[in-house]
């Protein structure tokens, strides 16, 4: 078994109309439009116009990491899309849209497109928080570091080394926010507590 028990997905979708075969019937706001069995893991976002579910299998390793997954399925009618497995439990998502982007415990940052398309890209510790927006993806690490990659291909943009103490009692992990043309980033120290502002290219806004 996963360690999320094995569920069905309940799907109340509001302003999305559709008949039911053989009648006349069309589905009003709140009304459950259709329901599936899944992977027991966590729906989390639209992208595309299909249904993304992370989730991981805690009975099954990869160099001594659990297997996470990335499951999709159509808003139409719930049916299975496909599903991407990668090294470790995800410790953070976001999305722009486009793609969902998910960090891992694993030192990995994984985007999958809505037609399924992945990259995956290394950094240097487990990721602790993502953030998507103006076409890149953002991601702070346990170890400090803060890294821009590109959306679309994973390429890096550039990346910074933030002072946090290796000893996660004495430290707050950088937590990032992106939109608006600016990453936010709160982090701290034993000490102190930051919050600094970056441009797209990486140069400091304020701090």
């Amino acid at each position: 078994m996963t360690e999320y028990s094995r569920r069905t997905v309940l799907t109340g979708l509001t302003g999305i109309v559709g008949s039911l075969t053989g009648c006349g019937y069309r589905p009003g706001p709140g009304d459950k439009k259709w329901e599936t069995a899944d992977d027991g893991g966590r729906l989390v976002t639209l992208v595309d116009g299909t249904l993304f579910e992370v989730t991981f299998d805690a009975t099954r390793f990869l160099d001594d990491y659990p297997v996470g997954a990335v499951a999709r399925y159509t808003l139409a009618d719930g049916a299975r899309l496909g599903r991407f497995e990668f090294k470790g439990v995800a410790t953070d998502w976001a999305s722009d849209g486009a793609h969902l982007y998910v960090g891992t415990e694993a030192n990995r940052v994984v985007a999958v497109a809505g037609d399924g398309r992945v990259w995956t890209e290394p950094v240097d510790h487990p990721v602790a928080s993502v953030a998507a927006a103006d076409g890149r993806v953002y991601v702070g690490t346990d170890g400090g570091d803060l890294i821009a990659f590109d959306g679309e291909s994973g390429a890096e943009r550039w990346s910074k080394s933030l002072p946090v103490p290796t000893d996660p009692s004495k430290s707050d992990l950088p937590t990032v926010c992106a939109g608006h043309g600016s990453l936010a980033v709160d982090w701290g120290t034993s000490e102190e507590y930051r919050l600094d502002v970056y441009a797209l290219d990486g140069s400091v806004l304020w701090d």
